[in-house]
């Protein structure tokens, strides 16, 4: 079922959510991912495992060589429900929470350190599964993390697919300047965008092409139960913490790094990204040696979620 159709009354549910027990967000976030699993309908099973201080959540399905897919900011696994069906016909899909995103181990989203937190945690997280020649399949800030991990020389990886990745420049996009303001982030969440099932499939469709794209309820009601289970996990915090001063932070810009990374990159990227602008950072994919570069008229930063057909078409033939 599409948003459109959906009869979710946003504000009665938030309300009810809001006053649950932290046991019973929690429930209330299984109950919604267990549905986004049976919508997808592709025989997945939801894991955890322990890496270092973080237990790790995440959807497995298929069977073959391992194929690793990484969200953008907090969205979590759920992002990918148009695609892993497709992927888990030919590999063995691993598609992971991040911390702080669905249901992995919450961490203050101010005291994240993108080195130990996220790049080291995705290292330890393929060893601890004893996985080798890995692909990788990553949106946004996943691609930026994917590229970082390939930069560390720890773990096998085959081939990396990034969509709308950042890495490639600076820029912070008009719609998340404020966000990028630590004193505005508290108030522009509790009130303009306050998290609630409507605000939550907002923050999705209005980075398409073009904007109000339908998602499924099952991945709203997904999305929203995961962001409800803590106080500040909404993605303008993660935004703030990736951010200063209208740039993002010096450590999410690998443009000197890019001529290090040594397997082969499928760069896909919209010509309607507004997030991640095509003009500043088509110049700096090249830098990447083994680079192949689909540009894809008329999508903006969802990829995976705009033209999932298409991308899966892509990656599938990147990647066999």
């Amino acid at each position: 079922m599409n948003l459109k159709d959906s009869q979710i009354s946003s504000s009665g549910q938030r309300s009810a959510t809001a006053s649950m027990s932290s046991g019973d967000r929690f429930a209330a976030f299984r109950a919604a991912e267990n549905r986004l699993v049976e919508s997808i309908d592709a025989n997945l099973d939801i894991r955890q495992v322990q890496v270092g201080s973080f237990t790790i959540n995440f959807a497995q399905a298929g069977s073959g060589p391992p194929l690793i897919l990484l969200h953008g900011l907090n969205v979590g696994w759920g992002q990918w429900y148009k695609n892993i069906k497709t992927f888990a016909s030919h590999f063995t899909v691993y598609a992971v929470d991040m911390p702080c995103a669905g249901g992995s181990t919450w961490k203050p989203i101010h005291k994240l350190d993108l080195k130990a937190d996220y790049v080291d945690v995705l290292a330890r997280f393929v060893e601890t599964l004893k996985l080798q020649d890995v692909s990788l399949v990553a949106h946004s800030f996943g691609g930026w993390l994917a590229l970082s991990v390939a930069l560390e020389n720890r773990i096998d990886i085959r081939q990396i697919v990034v969509s709308g990745s950042l890495g490639f420049n600076n820029h912070v996009p008009v719609q998340y300047k404020a966000a990028s303001l630590g004193p505005l982030v508290k108030f522009i969440t509790s009130t303009a965008l306050r998290p609630s099932p409507k605000v939550m499939a907002w923050l999705m469709t209005s980075i398409m092409d073009p904007p109000g794209e339908s998602v499924s309820e099952e991945f709203v009601s997904y999305f929203y139960q995961a962001v409800m289970l803590e106080k500040r996990k909404h993605p303008f915090f993660v935004v703030n913490r990736f951010s200063k001063f209208n740039r993002l932070v010096p450590e999410m810009d690998l443009r000197d790094r890019l001529s290090s990374i040594e397997q082969p990159v499928l760069i896909i990227h919209g010509a309607k990204d507004t997030l991640s602008p095509l003009k500043q950072a088509r110049p700096f994919f090249d830098l990447i040696p083994n680079a192949r570069i689909e540009i894809v008229d008329d999508m903006g930063h969802l990829p995976n979620m705009e033209k999932s057909q298409l991308f899966n078409e892509l990656v599938l033939k990147f990647c066999r």
